[in-house]
């Protein structure tokens, strides 16, 4: 599966903290069982919610598709255009090249593409 988006709240209103993970094995190999627990809202590159599940080895996670969901892309654009914002604070230690209003006229593929090109993954 292609990049996990995990946000360390339940809240979905930017601006948020955003772990951008390149692969879904990523994340699963980063959060520990007992975190579990913790308030995380996760979702997939096509804005799938996930939700996080003890693995069967009990040193790793799962992350699971939640069923009779429709995804829902907007809240992830949303999530992550706040995201890309906080980044464009000069204050932070490498601020991205980029304005709110470029930012707000990105599509969820131009927001990925984002990414990528400024390498913004976690792991």
């Amino acid at each position: 599966m292609a990049a996990t988006f995990v946000s360390e709240s339940t809240s979905l209103l930017p601006p948020v903290d955003l772990s951008i993970f390149r692969t879904l094995e990523n994340a699963q190999q980063y959060f520990e069982p007992w975190m579990v627990d913790e308030p995380y809202t996760a979702f997939d590159a096509v804005g799938h919610r996930l939700i996080m599940r003890p693995a069967s080895d009990r040193y790793e996670v799962r992350f699971q598709i939640v069923q009779n969901e429709d995804p829902q892309p907007s809240i992830l654009e949303g999530l992550i255009k706040g995201h890309l914002k906080l980044l464009t604070n000069p204050k932070v230690r490498k601020p991205l090249d980029l304005n709110s209003k470029q930012i707000d006229t990105m599509t969820l593929n131009e927001l990925l593409e984002t990414i990528g090109k400024y390498d913004l993954y976690d792991t």
